[in-house]
């Protein structure tokens, strides 16, 4: 081999090594749950509206309480005095004063991403409704990765590795 040719062949073997030791030293968990942290009032925001707007839990099926959806008593009374989403009765909402949207929050860990609601009547609910009703479901979740996580993670892997995802 030429003294040129066998210089062009070190440095890339070099840049190739490089590139290797970076991708080792990153950490794809922690990259991905610090981006979901960092967003995770907009997944708050998400499950308040997937419940609102659509009625649907985080499997993609219709909420209901207790098996069913609002009693003939439940829609005369949010007829008469829901305001708003209050007064939706077409699909079960878990909306009369937006306490429980309001203090929706979601928790994250390097393993799991939990939303729940701090209001005195949780569990109550979750008995009554199922706990996939804080859940996104798929359409949700896919709407957050293209619009959030993906586009941060292939910034803080260019960032940390030089590598850019297209």
């Amino acid at each position: 081999m030429s003294p040129p040719f066998l210089l062009l062949y070190t440095m890339a073997l070099n840049g190739l090594k490089k590139i290797m030791e970076d991708l080792e030293a990153f950490n794809f968990e922690v990259s991905l749950s610090s981006i979901i942290a960092e967003n995770k009032d907009l997944i708050s925001d998400k499950v308040a509206d997937q419940i609102g707007r659509t009625g649907l839990d985080g499997n993609g099926d219709r909420i209901t309480l207790d098996g069913g959806e609002y009693t003939d008593f439940t829609v005369r009374y949010k007829q008469e005095h829901g305001k708003g989403l209050g007064a939706v009765t077409d699909r079960v909402t878990l909306y009369q004063t937006g306490e429980l949207y309001r203090m929706i929050e979601t928790e994250v860990t390097i393993d799991e991403v939990t939303t729940l609601s701090n209001v005195p009547y949780y569990d109550e609910l979750m008995e009554r409704t199922g706990e996939q009703v804080m859940k996104l479901n798929e359409s949700s979740r896919l709407e957050f990765a293209q619009e959030i996580v993906i586009p941060a993670f292939a910034e803080d892997l260019k960032e940390k590795t030089g590598l850019k995802i297209n």
